[in-house]
């Protein structure tokens, strides 16, 4: 699977393009740049990538794996507050956060960033 977007009017969806050739679109709230776009795919490939995983017994002593959100909760999260998601991708602290997957970190970088 490969990340891109699909142009629709002067914004852009994020899409994802199977081996196969069929490209999925991803719906949802269009999106200004085709960099937003594809990078909300990627998130997308990478969340269904972790559902399809084998999983495999973690270790007694290891805390499990911090559970992330999907595209569409990212979304939803934006919408609490009043955020666009395509304006919060853009902000160098919501990327840090996404990047480092910290719930917490992404939580106070949307109530205090804007």
């Amino acid at each position: 699977m490969k990340a891109t977007f699909k142009k629709i009017g002067t914004d852009y969806l994020p899409a994802i393009k199977h081996k196969s050739g069929r490209l999925e679109t991803l719906h949802g709230d269009a999106l200004a740049t085709t960099a937003t776009a594809t990078k909300y795919a990627q998130f997308e490939i990478n969340e269904r990538s972790r559902r399809h995983a084998k999983a495999t017994p973690a270790p007694v002593e290891t805390a499990p794996a911090p559970a992330w959100i999907t595209p569409n909760q990212f979304a939803a999260l934006c919408d609490e507050y009043l955020i666009l998601p395509a304006l919060a991708l853009e902000n160098e602290t919501v990327k840090g956060a996404v990047h480092q997957k910290d719930l917490d970190a992404l939580k106070e970088a949307l109530a205090t960033e804007f």
